[in-house]
């Protein structure tokens, strides 16, 4: 894990956080439009982790990732909710050794972000500062549809939910 990463999070800057963000200047952060081609979502967190075990192809209407020689269907419906929908099943395959967590301070902008790191830093992380981890990152399999359903008020009250953990 990046020490720099590290740092905000230990040192609760939510300042240095929203500029690595927006400013894509940290290497463990891929964001995803509204328009993206779902396979691309897949090739943005294969190039974020560094795994070129992990792929995504579209065989006819059906795209299928393949991490370590296996491969997931992911059932999509052909529109905007199918983005979430891939970084949902991308968790699911990449799981129990990757995971994937949407940036909240992403929320309300035109694109979405996430950070992906192997659980093993996601949880040394949750040990060292929990709470800037449980208000930052959330896993996207615990919110509504990221492009279609999430409000400010639901994300809020998620949130705090996760807080309380």
């Amino acid at each position: 894990m990046d020490a720099a990463f590290r740092e905000m999070l230990v040192n609760r800057n939510q300042a240095a956080l929203k500029d690595a963000y927006f400013d894509n200047s940290c290497r463990h952060f891929f964001t995803v439009d509204w328009r993206e081609d779902d396979a691309d979502v897949v090739g943005y967190c294969a190039n974020c982790l560094g795994l070129s075990s992990l792929s995504a192809d579209w065989r006819d209407d059906a795209l299928v990732i393949t991490f370590e020689g296996k491969e997931r269907p992911v059932a999509l419906v052909m529109d905007v909710a199918d983005r979430h929908t891939t970084v949902c099943a991308l968790n699911d395959v990449l799981s129990p050794g990757f995971e994937i967590r949407f940036i909240v301070c992403s929320f309300g902008s035109d694109t979405l972000g996430f950070a992906a790191l192997s659980v093993a830093d996601w949880q040394a992380l949750e040990q060292e500062c929990p709470a800037a981890v449980a208000e930052n990152f959330i896993d996207p399999r615990e919110l509504p549809n990221l492009m279609t359903e999430l409000t400010a008020q639901k994300l809020d009250i998620i949130v705090e939910r996760i807080r309380r953990r």
